[in-house]
């Protein structure tokens, strides 16, 4: 009998060293969400806002290197662009007839010609 005594006493030591570990780690966890997750987040925040600075920084002053060392071919590009830009008639833009073909497609009292014109128009830009 002093056996069965022995592995029973056996037996429930074990079961309380396992709650025991359980408890010890919950509150261990509980320690740390209190006393360092509060700064961790705030060096996350930090670092996230660092991050962005520091790309916002680096995109600036690519544009600034490439403006200011662009060469003579790329300027005569974009200064062609601007030209034909200031030519352009807004109703010859695509946005334009997009939206003309639209509004005549949803009125109600649009011809059928007028129907077929726009669904030409929009075929055009489907195309392109």
């Amino acid at each position: 009998k002093s056996w069965r005594a022995r592995r029973t006493l056996k037996k429930t030591k074990y079961n309380i060293t396992i709650v025991q570990a359980y408890v010890r780690g919950f509150l261990a966890r509980e320690t740390f969400k209190r006393q360092y997750l509060p700064v961790l987040v705030e060096r996350r925040k930090r670092f996230e806002l660092e991050t962005k600075a520091a790309t916002k920084i680096q995109a600036c002053w690519k544009g600034y290197r490439t403006r200011s060392l662009e060469k003579p071919e790329l300027k005569r590009i974009r200064e062609k662009v601007k030209i034909v830009s200031n030519r352009i008639s807004p109703h010859k833009t695509l946005a334009y007839k997009k939206e003309k073909a639209l509004d005549i497609m949803v009125s109600g009292d649009s011809t059928l010609n007028q129907i077929i014109s726009a669904l030409q128009d929009l075929g055009e830009l489907v195309e392109i």
